[in-house]
Order: structure tokens, then sequence, then C-alpha cells
């Protein structure tokens, strides 16, 4: 049982660290092709 809850949290922290990693990079990526950044408006 807490073999299974482990996993369960270890996935949701890497989930959540790979959403972080995207939203961190997508202002630039936004700017890049759009030439402003997503916090123009």
């Amino acid at each position: 049982m807490d073999k299974i809850r482990n996993e369960t949290i270890r996935t949701k922290l890497e989930t959540e660290s790979i959403l972080e990693h995207i939203e961190m990079k997508q202002p630039i990526w936004w700017g890049e092709h759009t030439g402003e950044t997503s916090l123009g408006e």
C-alpha cells in the first residue's frame, strides 16, 4: 500500500515539475513566435 502511494506522489511531483518547466519556457517561446511577450496585455 505504501509503495503504491509513494509511486503516486513521485509521479505527481514529476508531472508538476514538468508543468513548471513548460510554464517558465512558454513566455520566451511565445515571444519568439509573435514578437511580443505573453505579459504584453
